[in-house]
């Protein structure tokens, strides 16, 4: 069975340290995959 990691954030933008963290923890708990999980709580008025 798959290891799936969930990485949720507001991604805005994605930069290169969400990548590196997301590589990190995939790496250390040995995960087979990372979904990225855009969320946000802004609101548009």
């Amino acid at each position: 069975m798959a290891r799936i990691g969930i990485y949720g954030s507001s991604f805005d933008p994605i930069t290169n340290v969400h990548l590196w963290t997301a590589s990190t923890v995939a790496h250390r708990s040995k995960l087979d995959t990372i979904v990225f999980l855009p969320c946000s709580n802004k609101t548009k008025r």
